[in-house]
């Protein structure tokens, strides 16, 4: 495959994960309806995703030499599989924040 198609679709997968992270205002009111909290403690999820999301990109790199790629996008993805699992099944706001 050409140099620029796998740019690209580095770009498209970049932006599905930022879209997770940035569409959180969809999940603002029904999650406070679910665990029956105010917005301020709802949003702490969206800050510590943004926080996390801030610490891999400034620290990243340094894990990028010590695996394959290919080890690394499967880990990735696993973590973020089950991160996604643990957010939709939480029942309380603490297990919504280690999912997300």
């Amino acid at each position: 495959m050409k140099r620029q198609y796998l740019a690209v679709i580095a770009g498209v997968i970049l932006m599905i994960t930022l879209g997770t992270i940035h569409a959180f205002s969809l999940f603002l009111v029904p999650w406070e309806a679910a665990f029956q909290v105010p917005r301020a403690d709802v949003s702490f999820l969206y800050s510590s995703a943004l926080v996390c999301l801030t610490l891999s990109v400034l620290l990243g790199h340094r894990l990028f030499g010590m695996a394959r790629p290919a080890i690394l996008v499967l880990v990735s993805a696993i973590f973020a599989a089950l991160g996604i699992l643990v957010a939709g099944y939480a029942s309380s706001l603490p297990v919504a924040w280690v999912g997300y």
